[in-house]
């Protein structure tokens, strides 16, 4: 069993409601994969002329 860490962290109320919208964006199936964000990371930088591939 791996070690306890019973540090506790306050989170802002930014970070809570970050944390809700992710939670509802994974419920509602608004996500993408890691391959489909590179694709689009890639085709941003390009159109930006900042991509260094």
């Amino acid at each position: 069993m791996p070690p306890v860490n019973s540090n506790i962290l306050s989170l802002t109320s930014e970070q809570l409601e970050m944390l809700t919208m992710s939670e509802d964006d994974i419920a509602n199936g608004r996500i993408i994969s890691e391959e489909e964000l590179d694709r689009l990371d890639e085709a941003y930088f390009k159109s930006k002329g900042d991509f260094s591939n």
